[in-house]
Protein backbone atom coordinates (compact mmCIF):
# COMPACT_ATOMS: atom_id res chain seq x y z
CA UNK A 1 0.00 0.00 0.00
CA UNK A 2 1.43 3.36 -1.00
CA UNK A 3 2.23 5.88 1.73
CA UNK A 4 -0.14 8.87 1.96
CA UNK A 5 1.12 12.00 0.20
CA UNK A 6 0.82 14.16 3.31
CA UNK A 7 2.76 11.93 5.76
CA UNK A 8 5.83 13.27 7.62
CA UNK A 9 8.92 11.82 5.91
CA UNK A 10 11.72 11.47 8.46
CA UNK A 11 14.36 10.84 5.82
CA UNK A 12 14.52 12.97 2.71
CA UNK A 13 16.92 11.72 0.03
CA UNK A 14 15.30 13.65 -2.79
CA UNK A 15 16.49 17.17 -2.05
CA UNK A 16 19.63 18.76 -3.47
CA UNK A 17 22.71 17.44 -1.68
CA UNK A 18 20.76 14.81 0.24
CA UNK A 19 22.49 11.50 -0.46
CA UNK A 20 23.67 8.59 1.65
CA UNK A 21 26.85 10.53 2.52
CA UNK A 22 25.36 14.05 2.58
CA UNK A 23 22.34 14.06 4.90
CA UNK A 24 21.77 17.82 5.00
CA UNK A 25 18.37 18.61 6.50
CA UNK A 26 17.70 15.11 7.83
CA UNK A 27 16.62 14.67 11.41
CA UNK A 28 18.29 11.24 11.77
CA UNK A 29 21.59 10.60 13.53
CA UNK A 30 24.20 9.26 11.14
CA UNK A 31 25.36 5.68 11.57
CA UNK A 32 29.18 5.79 11.40
CA UNK A 33 30.97 2.56 12.29
CA UNK A 34 33.96 3.00 14.60
CA UNK A 35 36.29 0.97 12.41
CA UNK A 36 38.72 1.68 9.60
CA UNK A 37 39.13 -0.87 6.83
CA UNK A 38 42.45 -1.08 5.01
CA UNK A 39 43.30 -4.01 2.72
CA UNK A 40 46.63 -2.68 1.47
CA UNK A 41 49.00 -5.70 1.67
CA UNK A 42 51.62 -5.59 4.40
CA UNK A 43 53.27 -9.03 4.14
CA UNK A 44 57.02 -8.83 3.51
CA UNK A 45 58.09 -12.44 2.86
CA UNK A 46 61.71 -11.68 1.92
CA UNK A 47 62.48 -9.37 4.82
CA UNK A 48 60.54 -11.57 7.26
CA UNK A 49 62.10 -14.81 6.02
CA UNK A 50 65.79 -13.86 6.16
CA UNK A 51 67.99 -13.20 9.16
CA UNK A 52 68.79 -10.06 11.10
CA UNK A 53 72.26 -8.58 11.66
CA UNK A 54 73.78 -5.55 13.38
CA UNK A 55 75.99 -3.00 11.63
CA UNK A 56 78.59 -0.72 13.21
CA UNK A 57 79.42 1.46 10.20
CA UNK A 58 77.67 3.04 7.22
CA UNK A 59 79.61 0.55 5.09
CA UNK A 60 79.37 -2.92 6.52
CA UNK A 61 81.61 -5.65 5.13
CA UNK A 62 82.43 -9.31 5.61
CA UNK A 63 84.63 -12.04 4.10
CA UNK A 64 83.64 -14.72 1.63
CA UNK A 65 85.93 -17.71 1.24
CA UNK A 66 85.83 -20.96 -0.66
CA UNK A 67 87.80 -24.16 -1.08
CA UNK A 68 90.00 -25.04 -4.03
CA UNK A 69 88.50 -27.16 -6.77
CA UNK A 70 88.84 -30.88 -5.99
CA UNK A 71 92.11 -32.31 -7.32
CA UNK A 72 91.58 -35.88 -8.52
CA UNK A 73 95.30 -36.12 -9.28
CA UNK A 74 96.46 -35.32 -5.75
CA UNK A 75 99.37 -37.73 -5.29
CA UNK A 76 103.00 -36.96 -4.32
CA UNK A 77 106.20 -38.95 -3.93
CA UNK A 78 107.42 -39.90 -0.50
CA UNK A 79 109.56 -37.12 0.94
CA UNK A 80 108.88 -34.71 -1.92
CA UNK A 81 109.35 -31.03 -1.05
CA UNK A 82 106.35 -28.72 -1.24
CA UNK A 83 105.89 -26.16 -3.99
CA UNK A 84 104.22 -22.76 -3.89
CA UNK A 85 101.39 -22.05 -1.47
CA UNK A 86 98.15 -22.65 -3.37
CA UNK A 87 95.91 -20.96 -0.80
CA UNK A 88 93.66 -18.15 -2.02
CA UNK A 89 92.83 -15.07 0.01
CA UNK A 90 89.28 -14.55 1.23
CA UNK A 91 87.16 -12.08 -0.70
CA UNK A 92 86.02 -8.96 1.16
CA UNK A 93 82.60 -7.64 0.15
CA UNK A 94 80.05 -5.34 1.70
CA UNK A 95 77.09 -3.05 1.32
CA UNK A 96 76.08 0.51 2.10
CA UNK A 97 73.47 1.41 4.70
CA UNK A 98 70.44 3.33 3.52
CA UNK A 99 68.15 5.60 5.53
CA UNK A 100 64.44 5.29 4.82
CA UNK A 101 61.78 7.26 6.64
CA UNK A 102 58.17 8.40 6.79
CA UNK A 103 57.05 11.87 7.91
CA UNK A 104 53.97 12.40 10.11
CA UNK A 105 52.33 15.78 10.86
CA UNK A 106 49.08 15.91 12.87
CA UNK A 107 47.36 19.20 13.72
CA UNK A 108 46.16 20.02 17.21
CA UNK A 109 42.51 19.83 16.20
CA UNK A 110 42.96 16.52 14.41
CA UNK A 111 44.34 15.05 17.62
CA UNK A 112 41.62 16.55 19.83
CA UNK A 113 38.33 15.97 18.02
CA UNK A 114 36.26 12.83 18.49
CA UNK A 115 37.31 10.50 15.67
CA UNK A 116 36.00 7.29 14.15
CA UNK A 117 38.16 4.20 14.41
CA UNK A 118 40.93 5.61 16.60
CA UNK A 119 41.30 7.61 19.79
CA UNK A 120 44.62 9.24 18.85
CA UNK A 121 45.22 10.47 15.32
CA UNK A 122 48.97 10.69 15.97
CA UNK A 123 49.24 7.10 17.19
CA UNK A 124 47.16 5.86 14.29
CA UNK A 125 49.29 7.67 11.71
CA UNK A 126 52.54 6.43 13.29
CA UNK A 127 51.29 2.83 13.15
CA UNK A 128 50.13 3.29 9.55
CA UNK A 129 53.49 4.79 8.58
CA UNK A 130 55.30 1.82 10.13
CA UNK A 131 53.46 -0.60 7.86
CA UNK A 132 54.10 1.60 4.82
CA UNK A 133 57.81 1.84 5.66
CA UNK A 134 58.14 -1.95 5.75
CA UNK A 135 56.53 -2.12 2.30
CA UNK A 136 59.11 0.38 1.04
CA UNK A 137 61.92 -1.71 2.50
CA UNK A 138 60.66 -4.93 0.91
CA UNK A 139 60.49 -3.30 -2.53
CA UNK A 140 63.99 -1.80 -2.09
CA UNK A 141 65.59 -4.96 -0.72
CA UNK A 142 64.26 -7.13 -3.57
CA UNK A 143 64.86 -4.58 -6.33
CA UNK A 144 67.68 -3.91 -8.80
CA UNK A 145 69.50 -1.04 -7.11
CA UNK A 146 73.24 -0.38 -7.09
CA UNK A 147 74.91 0.43 -3.80
CA UNK A 148 76.04 4.05 -3.37
CA UNK A 149 78.09 5.53 -0.56
CA UNK A 150 77.73 9.12 0.58
CA UNK A 151 81.18 10.28 -0.53
CA UNK A 152 80.55 14.04 -0.34
CA UNK A 153 78.31 14.37 2.71
CA UNK A 154 75.45 15.54 0.50
CA UNK A 155 74.24 12.29 -1.07
CA UNK A 156 71.62 9.82 0.08
CA UNK A 157 73.45 6.50 0.39
CA UNK A 158 71.80 3.49 -1.24
CA UNK A 159 72.00 -0.18 -0.39
CA UNK A 160 72.69 -2.74 -3.08
CA UNK A 161 69.55 -4.83 -3.41
CA UNK A 162 68.90 -8.49 -4.17
CA UNK A 163 69.04 -8.33 -7.95
CA UNK A 164 72.33 -6.41 -7.87
CA UNK A 165 74.20 -9.00 -5.80
CA UNK A 166 74.54 -11.83 -8.31
CA UNK A 167 77.74 -12.20 -10.34
CA UNK A 168 79.24 -14.51 -12.92
CA UNK A 169 80.50 -17.75 -11.45
CA UNK A 170 84.26 -18.35 -11.47
CA UNK A 171 86.05 -21.61 -10.72
CA UNK A 172 85.09 -23.50 -8.72
CA UNK A 173 81.69 -21.76 -8.55
CA UNK A 174 78.91 -22.16 -11.09
CA UNK A 175 76.88 -19.20 -12.34
CA UNK A 176 73.56 -19.19 -10.49
CA UNK A 177 72.00 -16.12 -12.12
CA UNK A 178 70.72 -16.08 -15.70
CA UNK A 179 69.93 -12.87 -17.60
CA UNK A 180 67.87 -12.39 -20.73
CA UNK A 181 69.58 -12.13 -24.10
CA UNK A 182 70.34 -8.89 -25.92
CA UNK A 183 71.89 -6.24 -23.70
CA UNK A 184 71.41 -8.34 -20.57
CA UNK A 185 74.45 -8.40 -18.32
CA UNK A 186 75.03 -9.35 -14.70
CA UNK A 187 76.13 -6.66 -12.30
CA UNK A 188 77.24 -8.18 -9.04
CA UNK A 189 79.90 -7.15 -6.58
CA UNK A 190 82.70 -5.16 -8.19
CA UNK A 191 86.27 -4.38 -7.15
CA UNK A 192 84.96 -1.81 -4.67
CA UNK A 193 83.12 -4.58 -2.83
CA UNK A 194 79.70 -3.08 -3.56
CA UNK A 195 76.76 -4.59 -5.48
CA UNK A 196 76.01 -3.15 -8.91
CA UNK A 197 72.64 -3.33 -10.68
CA UNK A 198 72.35 -5.74 -13.57
CA UNK A 199 71.47 -4.59 -17.09
CA UNK A 200 68.09 -6.05 -18.09
CA UNK A 201 67.99 -8.19 -21.21
CA UNK A 202 65.16 -9.39 -23.41
CA UNK A 203 62.21 -10.69 -21.41
CA UNK A 204 61.63 -14.40 -21.98
CA UNK A 205 59.31 -17.19 -20.96
CA UNK A 206 60.02 -19.05 -17.76
CA UNK A 207 60.88 -22.69 -18.37
CA UNK A 208 61.23 -25.67 -16.09
CA UNK A 209 64.68 -26.26 -17.57
CA UNK A 210 65.84 -22.78 -16.52
CA UNK A 211 64.46 -23.31 -13.03
CA UNK A 212 66.10 -26.72 -12.61
CA UNK A 213 69.41 -25.42 -13.98
CA UNK A 214 69.59 -22.62 -11.40
CA UNK A 215 68.68 -24.98 -8.54
CA UNK A 216 71.42 -27.34 -9.70
CA UNK A 217 73.99 -24.52 -9.87
CA UNK A 218 73.16 -23.48 -6.30
CA UNK A 219 73.62 -27.06 -5.15
CA UNK A 220 76.94 -27.44 -6.99
CA UNK A 221 78.22 -24.30 -5.23
CA UNK A 222 77.31 -25.73 -1.83
CA UNK A 223 74.02 -23.92 -1.29
CA UNK A 224 70.88 -25.43 0.19
CA UNK A 225 68.11 -23.38 -1.46
CA UNK A 226 64.77 -23.72 0.28
CA UNK A 227 62.60 -21.02 -1.30
CA UNK A 228 61.47 -20.05 -4.79
CA UNK A 229 60.26 -16.45 -4.55
CA UNK A 230 58.19 -15.02 -7.39
CA UNK A 231 55.75 -12.21 -8.07
CA UNK A 232 52.00 -13.08 -8.10
CA UNK A 233 51.78 -13.50 -11.88
CA UNK A 234 54.71 -15.91 -12.05
CA UNK A 235 53.36 -17.86 -9.07
CA UNK A 236 50.17 -18.43 -10.99
CA UNK A 237 52.04 -19.46 -14.15
CA UNK A 238 54.13 -22.00 -12.26
CA UNK A 239 51.00 -23.55 -10.78
CA UNK A 240 49.24 -23.61 -14.15
CA UNK A 241 52.20 -25.23 -15.88
CA UNK A 242 52.77 -27.90 -13.25
CA UNK A 243 49.10 -28.91 -13.48
CA UNK A 244 48.92 -29.16 -17.28
CA UNK A 245 48.44 -32.49 -19.02
CA UNK A 246 51.88 -32.23 -20.63
CA UNK A 247 53.73 -31.66 -17.37
CA UNK A 248 51.53 -33.59 -14.91
CA UNK A 249 54.11 -32.90 -12.22
CA UNK A 250 51.76 -31.54 -9.59
CA UNK A 251 48.82 -33.69 -10.66
CA UNK A 252 50.89 -36.87 -10.30
CA UNK A 253 51.66 -36.18 -6.66
CA UNK A 254 48.18 -34.88 -5.86
CA UNK A 255 46.55 -38.00 -7.28
CA UNK A 256 48.51 -40.30 -5.00
CA UNK A 257 46.98 -41.14 -1.63
CA UNK A 258 43.68 -39.37 -2.13
CA UNK A 259 40.96 -40.65 0.26
CA UNK A 260 38.33 -42.89 -1.30
CA UNK A 261 34.61 -42.48 -0.80
CA UNK A 262 34.82 -39.03 0.72
CA UNK A 263 31.76 -36.99 -0.16
CA UNK A 264 33.78 -33.79 -0.11
CA UNK A 265 36.32 -33.14 -2.84
CA UNK A 266 39.18 -30.70 -2.97
CA UNK A 267 40.01 -28.85 -6.16
CA UNK A 268 43.75 -28.39 -6.35
CA UNK A 269 44.90 -25.46 -8.45
CA UNK A 270 48.09 -24.27 -6.79
CA UNK A 271 51.58 -25.60 -6.20
CA UNK A 272 53.24 -24.43 -3.00
CA UNK A 273 56.15 -26.87 -2.82
CA UNK A 274 58.53 -27.84 -5.62
CA UNK A 275 60.46 -31.09 -5.13
CA UNK A 276 63.61 -30.82 -7.22
CA UNK A 277 66.46 -33.26 -7.73
CA UNK A 278 68.39 -31.30 -5.12
CA UNK A 279 65.84 -30.73 -2.40
CA UNK A 280 62.40 -29.41 -1.56
CA UNK A 281 61.65 -25.72 -2.07
CA UNK A 282 58.65 -23.64 -0.99
CA UNK A 283 57.13 -21.45 -3.72
CA UNK A 284 56.43 -18.10 -2.08
CA UNK A 285 54.61 -15.22 -3.82
CA UNK A 286 55.82 -11.70 -3.07
CA UNK A 287 53.65 -8.72 -4.03
CA UNK A 288 56.60 -6.32 -3.98
CA UNK A 289 59.14 -8.41 -5.90
CA UNK A 290 60.02 -6.53 -9.06
CA UNK A 291 57.79 -3.64 -8.04
CA UNK A 292 58.28 -0.47 -10.06
CA UNK A 293 56.68 2.65 -8.64
CA UNK A 294 55.91 4.16 -12.06
CA UNK A 295 54.65 0.91 -13.55
CA UNK A 296 51.83 0.10 -11.16
CA UNK A 297 52.30 -3.21 -9.38
CA UNK A 298 54.59 -6.21 -9.58
CA UNK A 299 52.04 -8.32 -11.44
CA UNK A 300 52.39 -6.26 -14.60
CA UNK A 301 56.17 -5.90 -14.78
CA UNK A 302 58.95 -8.09 -16.06
CA UNK A 303 60.51 -9.69 -13.01
CA UNK A 304 62.68 -12.53 -11.87
CA UNK A 305 62.29 -15.93 -10.29
CA UNK A 306 64.58 -16.24 -7.27
CA UNK A 307 65.93 -19.50 -5.88
CA UNK A 308 67.03 -18.58 -2.37
CA UNK A 309 69.00 -20.14 0.44
CA UNK A 310 67.33 -17.88 2.99
CA UNK A 311 69.98 -18.57 5.63
CA UNK A 312 72.58 -16.72 3.53
CA UNK A 313 70.75 -13.37 3.56
CA UNK A 314 70.00 -10.89 6.32
CA UNK A 315 68.81 -7.35 6.93
CA UNK A 316 71.59 -5.46 8.67
CA UNK A 317 70.54 -2.58 10.96
CA UNK A 318 72.83 0.33 11.75
CA UNK A 319 69.88 1.98 13.51
CA UNK A 320 66.69 -0.08 13.95
CA UNK A 321 63.16 1.30 13.61
CA UNK A 322 62.68 4.42 15.70
CA UNK A 323 60.08 7.17 16.05
CA UNK A 324 61.58 10.61 16.65
CA UNK A 325 59.76 13.69 17.84
CA UNK A 326 60.44 16.82 15.79
CA UNK A 327 60.10 20.29 17.31
CA UNK A 328 56.76 21.83 16.26
CA UNK A 329 56.75 24.96 14.12
CA UNK A 330 53.02 25.59 14.55
CA UNK A 331 49.92 24.01 15.99
CA UNK A 332 50.88 20.46 15.00
CA UNK A 333 52.74 17.44 16.29
CA UNK A 334 55.58 16.20 14.07
CA UNK A 335 57.21 12.77 14.01
CA UNK A 336 59.55 10.89 11.72
CA UNK A 337 59.64 7.11 11.60
CA UNK A 338 63.02 5.99 10.30
CA UNK A 339 65.35 3.04 9.87
CA UNK A 340 69.02 2.77 8.81
CA UNK A 341 69.63 -0.62 7.19
CA UNK A 342 71.28 -2.67 4.44
CA UNK A 343 71.15 -6.06 2.75
CA UNK A 344 73.72 -8.59 3.93
CA UNK A 345 74.44 -11.17 1.23
CA UNK A 346 76.55 -13.60 3.23
CA UNK A 347 77.15 -15.77 0.14
CA UNK A 348 75.01 -14.92 -2.87
CA UNK A 349 76.29 -17.88 -4.92
CA UNK A 350 74.30 -20.22 -2.65
CA UNK A 351 71.19 -18.64 -4.21
CA UNK A 352 70.23 -17.91 -7.79
CA UNK A 353 67.88 -16.05 -10.07
CA UNK A 354 66.31 -16.24 -13.49
CA UNK A 355 65.99 -12.60 -14.47
CA UNK A 356 63.97 -10.93 -17.24
CA UNK A 357 60.94 -13.22 -17.02
CA UNK A 358 57.66 -12.10 -18.53
CA UNK A 359 54.33 -13.38 -17.26
CA UNK A 360 52.90 -14.83 -20.47
CA UNK A 361 53.59 -18.53 -19.98
CA UNK A 362 55.78 -21.27 -18.61
CA UNK A 363 57.06 -24.13 -20.72
CA UNK A 364 59.32 -27.16 -20.44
Amino acid sequence: MAAPQDYFQRINLTGTGDTGLDRTGDNVREDFLTAIENIAPTATPFMSGIGRASCDDVFTSWLQDTLAEPDDGNAVKDGEDIGADASAAARRVGNACQISRKNIIVSGRAEKVDKAGRSSELSYQVAKAGKALKRDMEAILTGNQSALLDSDGNTASLLGSLQACFRDGVDPEATTCLVGAGAGDLGGVGADGLPNAYTPGTARTLTQTLLDSVIEACYVNGGEPDTIMVNPANKRKISEYLFTSSARVAALYSDVGQPRGDSQGTALGAVDVYISDFGQLRIVPNRFLGYQRNAGNASTTSSGVFVLDMSKWAVGYLRPFATKKIAPTGDAEKRILMVDYTLVYREEMASGAILDINTDAMTA
